[in-house]
């Protein structure tokens, strides 16, 4: 958005993290930018440290939906690949009519 904010006619740029153009260039704006910049920067390292921990809490769950013949814990909800019957073992594909190959 700064950019565009320059492109269509600002004098500044204008956005969040310029406090929308307010803050006059100086000390003051860097100061502001570098520690907005930080708190966006840890936030989205949280958001992503939480992410991480659910995947590895739920690594087994995840595992064993792409591993044939490996019992699903009761109550899974984790999606079959496709290919795959919800015990774990092979399907065949469906044949197109009129292909004259048989299913097995």
């Amino acid at each position: 958005s700064l950019t565009l904010s320059i492109a269509f006619g600002a004098k500044r740029a204008i956005g969040l993290s310029t406090w929308f153009g307010m803050i006059p260039p100086g000390p003051a704006l860097t100061t502001y930018r570098v520690w907005w910049h930080f708190v966006a920067n840890v936030i989205g390292s949280i958001i992503f440290a939480v992410v991480l921990y659910q995947l590895w809490k739920y690594r087994q769950r995840i595992k064993s939906a792409y591993q044939p013949g490996t019992p699903r814990p009761s109550g899974s909800t984790a999606a079959v690949p496709e290919g795959r019957s919800a015990d774990g073992s092979e399907e065949s594909a469906p044949v197109p009519a009129g292909s004259g190959a048989t299913s097995t």
